[in-house]
């Protein structure tokens, strides 16, 4: 299932075994009687069709299951959109086992996850070198992180009236030995799906922390991106305030964001963890605000320091067509404001979208027009290291 996650994170968990319910049983509709339909884990599911004459009727199926999927279906109170991605394998005599043909099909299926929602791919011999490839970069991950190849790059967020530095993302970057930078685009899916994603997160903090000792000693702070995955861990509050002791980065001026996919998916949780760092004097930051489901009405129950409006709303403003992303933006600030929170303007790339903001009122801003991420070093020897 396409943002299964998303749907599971922000609606709550109830929400999400009704909207698997109701793709089994969409799924089931789409099969003959003979057809077999199960659930492997989480959100996958697997159809195995009986008798299949050629790979073209198993590509209608996947198509017909996806106009299934399509249907509106609603899901505590919300109408909800869905979609899969298919993989395709078509048993043949090498397939002396169901796993083989099981193996087969998830190649395929993590290439229509890499192409984008709602495809399907049928698996032919040339997605054997994609696994293979997988397999490498797996490899390769656990050796960066045993000869320390990650390193923490910096993104300035600025006062958006006179570009003054007031803090500064933490992002994580691949120093490759064969291949040179590498985002996080290009191998954190591999890092999630092989389960070594909290190790590299944990290494992350420290060197952020680490580096950002003397970045923001005369002021300012960081802030650090935290998956929702954290918040199940009843340690991550007490073991990230450990870190900032080790590394004698103060808390104070360490910022976390969380989307708010990850405030809804368990509540309760989350407020705990999120009131255990807060009282230690980490602040709280709403990352990608507008992208998810919360309501207004759940901002209260968070003790949130600072709102990040995504980025799809900053892009059209100062173009020809703004008015709806001008409205949007303006009614984030009016709360921002009533709440006494900082509002900081994601992705500014021109200085039509700077003025913009300045006009509605938004106080911060982080984007390429005010400076890309680099290493700590390259802002303390630019003069831009020490905010104020």
């Amino acid at each position: 299932m396409d943002r299964f996650k998303l749907f599971n994170d922000s609606l709550g968990h109830l929400a999400g075994d009704e909207v698997l319910h109701a793709v089994a049983t969409r799924l089931q509709q789409c099969v003959r009687e003979p057809d077999i339909v199960a659930r492997l884990s989480g959100d996958e599911f697997a159809i195995l069709l009986e008798e299949c004459a050629t790979p073209q009727d198993a590509c209608k199926v996947a198509q017909r299951i996806q106009r299934a999927l399509g249907a509106p279906l609603q899901v505590a109170g919300r109408e909800l959109q869905l979609s899969a991605s298919i993989g395709i394998a078509v048993s043949e005599a090498r397939h002396q086992h169901i796993d083989r043909i099981l193996h087969d099909a998830d190649i395929a299926l993590y290439r229509a996850k890499d192409a984008g929602r709602q495809r399907f791919v049928l698996f032919d011999d040339s997605l054997q070198q994609t696994a293979l490839d997988i397999l490498e970069l797996e490899r390769q991950l656990r050796s960066a992180l045993a000869n320390d190849e990650f390193e923490p790059f910096f993104q300035p967020i600025v006062c958006l009236v006179d570009g003054h530095t007031v803090g500064y993302e933490a992002l994580i970057r691949w120093q490759h030995p064969e291949r040179g930078l590498l985002l996080p685009a290009d191998f954190l899916q591999v890092a999630e799906d092989s389960g070594m994603i909290e190790d590299i997160d944990w290494h992350m903090y420290r060197l952020a922390c680490t580096a950002a000792t003397a970045l923001v000693r005369d002021g300012g702070f960081i802030t650090l991106n935290i998956s929702p995955r954290h918040f199940r861990n009843e340690d991550f509050a007490p073991r990230l305030l450990a870190l900032t002791a080790q590394t004698g980065f103060n808390p104070a001026q360490l910022r976390i964001e969380v989307t708010e996919g990850t405030l809804l998916g368990d509540p309760e949780a989350v407020t705990r963890v999120l009131h255990h760092l807060h009282a230690a004097g980490v602040q709280i930051a709403l990352d990608d605000f507008g992208t998810g489901y919360s309501s207004l009405g759940y901002i209260h129950r968070f003790p949130l320091k600072m709102i990040k409006i995504d980025r799809s709303f900053v892009e059209p403003l100062g173009g020809e067509d703004t008015q709806r992303s001008r409205a949007i933006v303006e009614a984030v600030i009016a709360l921002t404001g009533s709440l006494g929170l900082d509002v900081v303007a994601e992705g500014i790339e021109t200085p039509a979208q700077r003025q913009a903001l300045i006009d509605m009122g938004c106080t911060y801003g982080q984007g390429f027009l005010f400076g890309r991420p680099h290493a700590a070093g390259h802002w303390r020897a630019t003069g831009n290291g020490h905010p104020r």
